[in-house]
């Protein structure tokens, strides 16, 4: 089969299993639409693998995705109570749960996701021609002290350099007198 086509069978999966989430919640069955986003996204990647195919470029979102319906789902079984008079009450570690839970499938989602920038960002080339290669050789080592007398020969001779009048008292810090205040 083309992998395209397997792809989009395998697409079939994470849809079904939404479908029957919805259903769930509809019937207030929170626990077991728990189980269901959980299944639905084990399955898909069992699916994956037994079918051999890459894994598109959308991996990650529907990663993101089953983990906020997962969290969703733990949140509505244990982060909420129904109250003896028909309201519902706020349970602040079922809401905690619900939002760890959440932080690390989204953290695991954006590992997942594939993105373009590096097809975009390509090393550059290298040269067609390879017949010429003095540009690749490397400059013969200097020991230091070659470097420092090099230096030393370059100033040497502090004569040839040409003393321009204008500037003559330009830094003379002698006859600059400070006032006292």
């Amino acid at each position: 089969m083309n992998d395209n086509i397997k792809v989009g069978i395998g697409f079939l999966i994470p849809a079904s299993a939404i479908v029957l989430f919805i259903a769930s919640l509809y019937t207030e069955s929170f626990l077991l639409s728990a189980f269901i986003s959980i299944a639905g996204l084990l399955s898909w990647f069992l699916y994956s693998a037994i079918m051999q195919i890459n894994m598109p470029s959308v991996t990650g979102n529907i990663i993101v995705l089953f983990g906020f319906l997962l969290s969703l789902a733990v949140f509505l079984s244990f982060g909420i109570k129904r109250s003896m008079f028909g309201g519902y009450e706020f349970v602040p570690e079922g809401g905690a749960g619900s939002a760890i839970l959440l932080l690390i499938i989204v953290l695991l989602g954006i590992l997942f996701k594939k993105s373009s920038a590096p097809s975009s960002m390509k090393p550059p080339s290298a040269p067609k021609s390879s017949l010429d290669n003095s540009h690749l050789e490397l400059p013969a080592k200097e020991s230091p002290s070659d470097l420092i007398s090099e230096y030393e020969e370059d100033y040497e001779d502090e004569e040839d350099y040409e003393y321009d009048e204008d500037y003559e008292n330009y830094w003379d810090y002698d006859e600059v007198e400070y006032e006292d205040e």
